[in-house]
């Protein structure tokens, strides 16, 4: 969790502008541009020329809540989701397949008694996932998914590692240059900024070498 919190955040961005209280004067521009520089971090894949995606094992998480009803063609999917990243029925312990909504549309005879069956695919379309074949049983299911973030408030603590305060803090001043139209302050910035972040996204490349025969152990 990061260590800053909104408060904290802004305190420093407004010490970056000079410590220009016009900006905080009825509508808290501060407080808005960190919150925008949090939710463009987290729901980007890539900025400004980076190679790498973003990823962020702290929003990775699943529901194990919800279940099939019988006859029910679809499930929720959960109100935080962004992405879903898989669904598995844990009743079975197996794991469904993801499916494009076209296939599944392509499907016919989903809605008969003598067609329901266990679920052996999913796909999104809106806020439900749909399921094929149509279930004739409940199933608990487990579903995948990649957090949306929330607008922090008052001392609210990103979700992301301490690590990445500095980054949405310089985002934050970026975002705020642009909107007070001094693009050139925000382009030499998004320099600065790709630089930082470069190095520090590698860091969750590490987890993924260590499960690869090439990293040599010693052993004590």
């Amino acid at each position: 969790m990061g260590d800053l919190g909104l408060d904290g955040l802004i305190s420093y961005l407004k010490l970056q502008f000079g410590n220009n209280s016009d900006l905080d004067s009825g509508t808290n521009y501060y407080g808005i541009w960190v919150n925008l520089a949090y939710k463009r971090l987290t729901t980007k894949n890539r900025f400004w020329g980076l190679k790498q995606d973003f990823y962020f094992p702290e929003l990775e998480t699943f529901d194990a809540t919800q279940s099939t009803t019988a006859g029910t063609a679809y499930v929720n999917v959960p109100s935080s989701a962004l992405i879903v990243r898989g669904v598995w029925n844990s009743t079975s312990d197996m794991v469904l397949d993801q499916i494009i909504w076209r296939e599944y549309i392509d499907h016919t005879g989903r809605a008969t008694t003598a067609a329901r069956n266990k679920p052996t695919e999913w796909t999104r379309q809106g806020g439900y996932l749909y399921l094929y074949p149509t279930p004739d049983d409940t199933y608990a299911l487990t579903i995948y998914y990649r957090k949306r973030v929330t607008s922090l408030t008052g001392t609210g603590v990103t979700l992301l590692g301490a690590e990445w305060d500095e980054p949405i803090l310089m985002l934050a001043r970026i975002i705020g240059l642009q909107w007070m139209n001094e693009h050139e302050k925000a382009a030499q910035l998004k320099k600065d900024w790709t630089e930082m972040v470069g190095e520090l996204i590698g860091i969750y490349s590490e987890e993924s070498r260590a499960s690869k025969s090439d990293i040599m152990y010693s052993e004590f």
